[in-house]
């Protein structure tokens, strides 16, 4: 794991296997990919079925459907404005989740912060994700 300097966030690139599955296989590949890799790096840290799992999961599949629906007007967003739509749409979620969570808006006030450290994870995705198709001969959206 590659240590985050912040207490809070994290680099988020563990999305990038999700975002080049969405785009050479399409979304349902994408949130079976999702699916796996939320409940095996849960068991992995004993997070299962905790506020981590759910806002990871939660976060996770409101973003690979946000990609995907950014991906059907194809042509019109490039890769990198697909990955930050999903890091986008991730960070609010996850925001919103933890809100319901502690019961308070009060996790809102990390918002900024969390959209600038995705902004960042997702342009990074969405080059390792071009790489890598590009070298697969996979479809790039």
């Amino acid at each position: 794991m590659v240590p985050f300097p912040l207490p809070v966030g994290r680099w988020g690139l563990s999305n990038y296997p999700v975002l080049t599955v969405l785009l050479n296989g399409g979304i349902s590949n994408a949130l079976i990919v999702l699916t796996v890799k939320s409940f095996i790096g849960s068991m992995i840290t004993g997070s299962f079925l905790s506020p981590q799992f759910v806002m990871g999961l939660s976060g996770g599949l409101c973003a690979v459907l946000t990609m995907g629906s950014f991906r059907k007007v194809s042509g019109r967003f490039s890769i990198v404005g697909i990955s930050v739509a999903g890091a986008t749409a991730n960070n609010i979620v996850q925001v919103l989740t933890a809100s319901l969570f502690v019961k308070s808006m009060a996790p809102a006030a990390y918002l900024p912060l969390l959209l600038i450290i995705g902004e960042i994870s997702a342009i990074a995705n969405a080059y390792l994700s071009w790489k890598t198709l590009s070298v697969i001969g996979g479809k790039i959206v």
